[in-house]
C-alpha cells in the first residue's frame, strides 16, 4: 500500500474455515516504512469472537507477525492490513497464512 497524498486504506479477504469452533493461527510478514502513519495495524474480525488490531511496528525492516487462540465460531474469518497516512506511508504484505491449531 502507497500513496503520496493522504489516505486510508484496508486489503481483507474473507476465508471460510472447514471447522468451526475450532482455534486458528494466523501469521504474516509486513514491512512498515516511509512516511509514520496515524494507524497501521492487523485486524481479525467476523470470526464469532472477540475483534483483534494488532499494530504494524514501523521499523523498515519485514517483521513476522502470528496471532494465536482465534476461536472462530461463525465458519469464516475476516483477515486484513489497514493503513491511515498523512501521505508517503509504505506497507508490504507477504506470507499471510491461517492455520487450524
Amino acid at each position: 500500500m502507497y500513496l503520496a497524498s493522504p489516505y486510508q486504506q484496508s486489503l481483507h479477504q474473507t476465508i471460510n474455515v472447514p471447522e468451526n469452533n475450532t482455534t486458528y493461527t494466523m501469521e504474516a510478514w509486513v514491512r512498515l516504512l516511509n512516511t509514520t502513519p496515524t494507524t497501521a495495524r492487523l485486524e481479525i474480525t467476523n470470526h464469532g469472537s472477540s475483534q483483534q488490531f494488532v499494530d504494524i511496528p514501523q521499523n523498515g525492516e519485514w517483521t513476522y507477525m502470528k496471532v494465536e487462540d482465534i476461536m472462530v465460531t461463525s465458519g469464516e474469518v475476516k483477515i486484513g492490513f489497514y493503513v491511515d497516512s498523512p501521505g508517503g506511508t509504505t506497507l508490504h504484505i507477504d506470507g499471510v497464512r491461517l492455520m487450524k491449531e
